[in-house]
């Protein structure tokens, strides 16, 4: 998100983070998570490399707490993309203003 809005054609007022952290210029989100979960993620990868669906990352109960309707999540669900195990991986870049939420 910050290399979008540092790239944006005009001012961003505002950027809403959704099923996301924040997060941590020059860091990856890796080096930010609880190790024991970053070691199950990386056994779950299937032999492409690719992660399970982020819903699947988590016990059942945990996605029925954050949308209770069933066929809403089942929507949601379906539209949940695999991403690479190197997603996780990457480092944040730094921009000017970000940390501090002053955007051009």
């Amino acid at each position: 998100m910050p290399s979008i809005v540092d790239r944006a054609p005009m001012p961003v007022d505002a950027v809403v983070f959704v099923d996301a952290t924040l997060s941590y210029p020059g860091r990856t989100w890796v080096d930010t998570a609880p190790a024991e979960l970053c070691d199950e993620l990386r056994r779950s990868a299937g032999p492409d490399g690719w992660l399970p669906p982020w819903h699947e990352w988590f016990p059942a109960e945990a996605i029925r707490g954050l949308v209770p309707d069933p066929q809403v999540r089942a929507e949601l669900c379906t539209e949940i993309p695999r991403v690479p195990w190197g997603c996780p991986e990457e480092v944040a870049p730094a921009v000017d203003g970000w940390r501090d939420g002053e955007n051009r």
